[in-house]
């Protein structure tokens, strides 16, 4: 199969950890970019993680300002497998928005 790049995934990050994507069953997933925008007028920390929620699977945690974008353009794709997840959070539910770029075969 083809790798299709595209976007992934995309949505506001919860307060409190969430699922932001699940690999599907048979594909392999290569995350090359990850996007965070803040759209409210107070900063905001955040966290993003790999299979689950503990500090060994973190893989961010920063601060973004107000009105503020984190680009962060992956040299090296990160690699995951059927099941397996990307997981996010930040200070406030319904501020930082999300979107997640890669491919999938």
């Amino acid at each position: 199969m083809a790798l299709v790049h595209s976007q992934l995934a995309f949505g506001q990050l919860p307060s409190t950890t969430g699922t932001l994507y699940t690999v599907d069953p048979g594909e392999t997933l290569y995350l090359k970019s990850i996007y965070l925008h803040n759209t409210g007028s107070t900063n905001q920390t955040i966290q993003l993680y790999l299979n689950g929620s503990a500090n060994s699977n973190k893989i961010v945690e920063g601060v973004i300002s107000a009105y503020d974008t984190f680009e962060w353009d992956i040299a090296y794709s990160i690699i995951l497998n059927t099941g397996e997840t990307v997981q996010g959070n930040s200070t406030n539910a319904s501020t930082v928005n999300y979107f997640l770029f890669g491919g999938t075969e």
